[in-house]
């Protein structure tokens, strides 16, 4: 959800609040209560499509790792077998391969680790007759090119999360619209004129919830600390980059760090200090949730990037 979405949505959240703790006091003001009738519709309507815009993006991530370790699995398959056939039998093609075993295909960037798992399935085709002698058969060729392509389709054109994705954020805008336009032009108006003198103490409580700062008790996109890798000691001053841009970030005192505002979805954050291996990872951040990142950097002589 942005950050605009967030905020006018626990205002409606708060306002309605606001309406069911005073219900015995306001129900007999039929103004009042034409007035809030339509917000309170805004409210049951954001109450279904909040959780679904959420839920879309969830779902989206959690079909792409599925699919990405069903095509590591296939791949570490095929390297053990085709790598002892080679060892075994003096075949360098096979024996030479590198880059496919699991803990290396999990240690990458996902694009690099769809051109590893297609390289490893061309020299399993160019190679047919070792590849068949080392006991990868047409099944485990096919599972590897099916889950390869499957993985290919959903990180290049993920066309159906975008598409529902798009729709239900529209749709969200659109009720926070009519949401501002209903506040503004019609309750602020009536209980600014109706309660601020005969009931101060209501008015004041609603005017709290039309005026607070909801960005400062937004929650925190991701946070974490800064460690040495070999002493354990806290750093501090690490920059930060979000997909190759440099990142508005809170530090603490003791190496800890927090980013508020970041969209959610996929994004390649990177480390650096002076001194220290910069430190690369891929994330995924999701709604109404603080990613937990406890960094640590190993001291060098160069700047040389590692991938975590």
């Amino acid at each position: 959800m942005k950050s605009k979405q967030l905020i006018l949505h626990r205002q409606v959240q708060d306002l309605c609040a606001f309406d069911l703790k005073h219900q015995t006091k306001l129900q007999e003001d039929t103004n009042y209560n034409d007035l809030m009738a339509p917000i309170r519709e805004v409210n049951a309507e954001l109450a279904v499509l909040v959780p679904k815009q959420a839920l879309s993006s969830k779902a989206y991530t959690i079909n792409k790792n599925n699919l990405f370790e069903i095509m590591v699995g296939n791949c570490a398959k095929v390297n053990d077998l085709i790598i002892s056939y080679g060892t075994l039998h003096e075949f360098e093609i096979f024996s030479s391969v590198e880059g496919c075993f699991e803990h290396q295909l999990h240690n990458c960037k996902e694009e690099e680790a769809l051109i590893r798992a297609d390289s490893l399935l061309s020299i399993v085709a160019n190679n047919a007759t070792q590849a068949t002698a080392a006991k990868v058969d047409e099944d485990l060729k096919s599972a590897l090119e099916t889950s390869i392509t499957n993985f290919s389709n959903v990180i290049s054109a993920p066309k159906d999360f975008r598409v529902e994705h798009a729709d239900i954020t529209k749709q969200i805008d659109v009720l926070l619209d009519k949401y501002n336009l209903l506040v503004k032009r019609g309750l602020m108006l009536y209980m600014r004129s109706v309660y601020a003198e005969s009931d101060p103490d209501l008015f004041d409580e609603f005017l709290v919830i039309m005026t607070k700062d909801n960005a400062s008790s937004r929650q925190r996109a991701l946070q974490g600390m800064f460690s040495n890798a070999k002493t354990g000691e806290s750093i501090r001053n690490v920059r930060i980059s979000i997909d190759g841009k440099k990142a508005v970030t809170h530090r603490g005192k003791q190496g800890g760090f927090y980013i508020q505002t970041l969209s959610a979805g996929e994004h390649e954050l990177r480390f650096s200090k002076k001194g220290y291996l910069d430190v690369v990872m891929q994330v995924v951040v999701l709604p109404e949730h603080t990613l937990q990142l406890d960094v640590k950097l190993e001291a060098v002589e160069t700047n040389k990037p590692v991938m975590a």
